[in-house]
């Protein structure tokens, strides 16, 4: 899809690069810090280092197609989707647009529905005579 994408603004060396990251999400590498990560993308695609900086640089900083995933410890493709980053901007816009009120609300709501506070009867009002239910 990538390919397709930006077929005609693709070097040989980002190509390579594209495949090699779509491989190690397929052989799905352990977590990896982002020097390991990239050397194993080295000996994936047979680039140089030099080559390969140039060639991620451009993928995720131009062209927006690849993102370092610190959580994952690799390198995703992004193919016509929202980045990390996006997201996460996405969330803190959600979580400022929620009040105290909204809060206590939930907060409420959920703590008498999952501890299942009602009415509790008791023989105490009929043992002393008591007819309200106060």
């Amino acid at each position: 899809m990538l390919l397709e994408k930006f077929q005609g603004h693709l070097s040989d060396a980002e190509r390579l690069l594209l495949a090699g990251v779509a491989a190690l999400e397929k052989l799905r590498v352990g977590k990896q810090a982002q020097l390991d990560a990239g050397q194993l993308l080295a000996e994936a695609t047979a680039l140089d280092p030099e080559t390969l900086q140039a060639a991620l640089q451009r993928l995720s900083e131009d062209l927006g197609a690849l993102e370092w995933n610190a959580d994952l410890g690799q390198y995703e493709l992004i193919a016509d989707a929202y980045t990390r980053g996006q997201f996460q901007q996405w969330l803190r816009q959600r979580q400022k647009a929620i009040t105290a009120e909204m809060v206590r609300d939930l907060f409420v709501g959920r703590g008498a529905a999952d501890s299942e506070i009602g009415n509790i009867e008791t023989g105490f009002g009929a043992s002393r005579q008591i007819a309200t239910p106060d």
